[in-house]
C-alpha cells in the first residue's frame, strides 16, 4: 500500500496508511445538501487486514441519516483484544526488522535460521505466558473502561496467586499487561490504563558466584581447546578483557580498537552511549595478530562460522555461542538445579566473567572508581552492589587492619 494514498476497498469504504506505518479506515458518502462526497473517519489499526473491514461494514449497517455529524459506535476493547494485536503487530515488526538485518537470507534460509527461529520462539513464548496466565480470567473479558482497582486486586489475589506463580513470574505477567494496554493506547484503541498502578515488587536476584582468578583461567584454557570455533575462545577472551556485558563484546568492530594507543571503545546498549577503556599491550598485541590483521575496518571481531553467513562479515553475531554455556555447565554448574530460584543465584553464565573481573579487581585492592569506570556504571552504589563481595571475601584484609591497630 502507498503512504498517504487513499484505497478504496470496497463498500463505500477506504484506507490510508501513515508515514508511522498506522492505517485509517473512512467511508465516503455524499452530502445531500452540497452533493460534495466527504469522509468519515471510523478508526484507526496498526494493520490492515478483512477483519479491519468486516469491523467498518458493521458501522455502515448501521442506517444513519448525517454521516457526518452522527456518532458512530466505539466498538470495546478487553484485553484480550488488545493483547491479540500486540502480539500480531510485534510478530509483523520482528520480521521487519530481521529481514533487515540478515538481509543476505533468501527467504526460505531466513525462516530456516537458526537464530529467527529462536527470536520467534521467544516471541512466542510470551504469548503463551499471556495466554496461560490471562486470557481465560474475568478481567481479561472486561471493557478496559470499566476496569476497576478493586477488579484488579481480585485478578492478583485470586486468580494470579491461585496459580501457584514465583513473585518474579507475577511482577513479569503484570509488566506484560501494562505494555499490551499502553500498546492500545499508543493506537488509539484506548485512552487510559487502568493497570498504570498496578505494582507487584519483583525480588531483586542476589549473584552469589563468580570466578576466581584459577577459574577464569580454567575457562579460557578449556574454550581455547575447541580450535574449530574460534569464537568460542574470542568470545570469553573479549569478556575478561573488556568485562563488557555479552552484546557489548558481540558488537566490537575492528574500528572501535585503537592499537597505537592501546584503547577500545565499547558500546553500552543501556544508555545508548560509547565509552573508552584502556588495555595492556600484550592484549593489544595479540588481538592485532591474531583477529584484526584478517579483517576489515567495519567487520565485528566476532563474525558467523557458518559460510553460507560469511559473506556479510559486518552483520554481528546476535547471541554468544551455545558451545560456551555447554561448557560453562560442565565446569562450574554441575550440581546445580537452574530451575531452583536459590540455585540460580550460583550458575555461572556468561555475565559471571564481567562481574567475575570487577570482583577479583575489588579483591586485588583496585580503586572502586576505576572498577565503575571499566564496567560504565552511574554511580558508585551501583558497583558496590553489583561486587560479588562478603564478609568471607574481605577477612584477610580486616584481619590485617585488626591486627595492626590492636597490637
Amino acid at each position: 500500500m502507498e503512504i498517504g494514498k487513499y484505497i478504496s476497498v470496497g463498500h463505500s469504504i477506504q484506507v490510508r496508511q501513515a508515514k508511522n506505518g498506522i492505517f485509517t479506515y473512512y467511508r465516503n458518502f455524499r452530502d445531500k445538501d452540497t452533493q460534495i462526497v466527504k469522509r468519515k473517519k471510523f478508526f484507526v489499526k496498526s494493520t490492515h487486514n478483512d477483519k479491519n473491514v468486516r469491523e467498518a461494514i458493521r458501522y455502515i449497517d448501521i442506517k444513519v441519516v448525517e454521516p457526518e455529524t452522527t456518532n458512530y459506535p466505539n466498538p470495546i476493547y478487553t484485553l484480550n483484544i488488545l493483547a491479540e494485536n500486540y502480539f500480531n503487530s510485534r510478530e509483523i515488526k520482528m520480521i521487519s526488522n530481521l529481514k533487515q538485518e540478515y538481509n543476505y537470507l533468501k527467504n526460505d534460509e531466513f525462516f530456516e535460521s537458526k537464530i529467527v527461529k529462536r527470536k520467534l520462539t521467544n516471541l512466542k513464548s510470551e504469548s503463551q505466558k499471556y495466554n496461560k496466565n490471562v486470557r481465560d480470567s474475568k478481567i481479561a473479558n472486561m471493557d478496559i473502561k470499566s476496569i476497576t482497582k478493586v477488579d484488579i486486586n481480585r485478578f492478583n489475589d485470586l486468580e494470579l496467586t491461585s496459580k501457584n506463580l514465583s513473585q518474579k513470574s507475577v511482577s513479569i505477567i503484570v509488566s506484560m499487561i501494562k505494555t499490551i494496554v499502553n500498546k492500545g493506547i499508543e493506537q488509539d484503541y484506548i485512552d487510559t490504563n487502568p493497570f498504570q498502578f498496578f505494582k507487584v515488587k519483583n525480588p531483586k536476584r542476589t549473584r552469589v558466584k563468580y570466578l576466581n582468578q584459577e577459574e577464569l583461567k580454567l575457562l579460557l584454557k578449556t574454550c581455547k581447546e575447541y580450535e574449530s570455533n574460534f569464537n568460542i575462545y574470542l568470545s570469553v577472551y573479549l569478556a575478561v578483557l573488556t568485562a563488557g556485558r555479552a552484546r557489548t563484546v558481540l558488537h566490537i568492530q575492528k574500528k572501535d580498537i585503537d592499537v597505537a594507543n592501546k584503547q577500545i571503545r565499547l558500546s553500552n546498549f543501556k544508555s545508548s552511549k560509547y565509552y573508552v577503556i584502556q588495555l595492556n599491550k600484550e592484549s593489544v598485541e595479540w588481538l592485532d595478530r591474531k583477529v584484526l590483521q584478517n579483517i576489515g575496518a567495519n567487520d565485528y571481531l566476532i563474525q558467523p562460522t557458518n559460510p553460507r553467513y560469511r559473506q556479510n562479515p559486518q552483520q554481528p553475531l546476535s547471541e554468544i555461542p551455545e558451545k560456551i554455556y555447554e561448557i560453562m555447565d560442565e565446569l562450574f554448574n554441575k550440581n546445580l538445579d537452574k530451575s531452583n530460584n536459590n540455585d540460580r543465584d550460583y550458575v555461572v553464565n556468561f555475565h559471571t566473567i564481567r562481574r567475575s573481573v570487577a570482583t577479583n579487581l575489588a579483591l586485588q585492592g583496585s580503586n572502586i572508581y576505576d572498577i565503575m569506570t571499566l564496567l560504565n556504571h552511574s554511580s558508585i552504589k551501583q558497583t558496590q552492589d553489583y561486587l560479588s563481595l562478603n564478609n568471607n571475601s574481605l577477612s584477610t584484609e580486616t584481619d590485617k587492619l585488626f591486627t595492626s591497630i590492636f597490637n
